[in-house]
């Protein structure tokens, strides 16, 4: 039983940035990623049906981050979770979207790191794996221009510059 998404572009109108994100390939390795960041591309997703209905679909309730917290349901039901290693598309981030205009950016990172503590709850995930959400106030306060670096080189996440 798997949920696929894959590689993807990231072009960031509103820190100037153009990169290809690629999110870990293995379940286990998604799920070590979950404390710290979103492993998965809600732009590139695709699911089975009966992964949706088993996990309730995504939550009236979310703080922008209902994706996230269906991912955690999803695997909590024991869907196997994987990335594919081909960039299957391009994710825009501008000021004028509807998330970013809407759900301001604080409340997003908060909420973001409740669900991480509930994630390494539910999944059964090691107990220090609490230290990432807590970085992530770290992050939330750090100026744009430290952000890339902060992300690449302390967060692991890997990325491909593309300008």
């Amino acid at each position: 039983m798997r949920r696929c998404w894959g590689y993807y572009t990231v072009e960031d109108k509103m820190r100037n940035e153009s990169f290809e994100r690629q999110p870990p390939e293995s379940h286990e390795a998604i799920l070590r990623e979950l404390p710290k960041r979103v492993p998965i591309c809600h732009t590139v997703s695709t699911f089975r049906k009966q992964a949706w209905k088993e996990a309730g679909g995504y939550p009236i309730e979310s703080n922008g981050v209902a994706d996230f917290h269906f991912y955690v349901r999803v695997a909590e039901k024991g869907w196997e979770l994987a990335n594919v290693p081909v960039n299957t598309s391009t994710h825009y981030v501008y000021e004028q979207s509807f998330w970013i205009g809407n759900v301001k950016y604080g409340k997003r990172q908060k909420a973001l790191m409740d669900l991480q503590h509930d994630a390494i709850k539910r999944l059964n995930l090691p107990g220090f794996y609490h230290l990432y959400p807590l970085s992530r106030q770290l992050y939330y306060r750090a100026p744009n221009s430290l952000k890339t670096f902060i992300r690449r080189n302390l967060a692991s996440s890997k990325e491909k510059q593309i300008s």
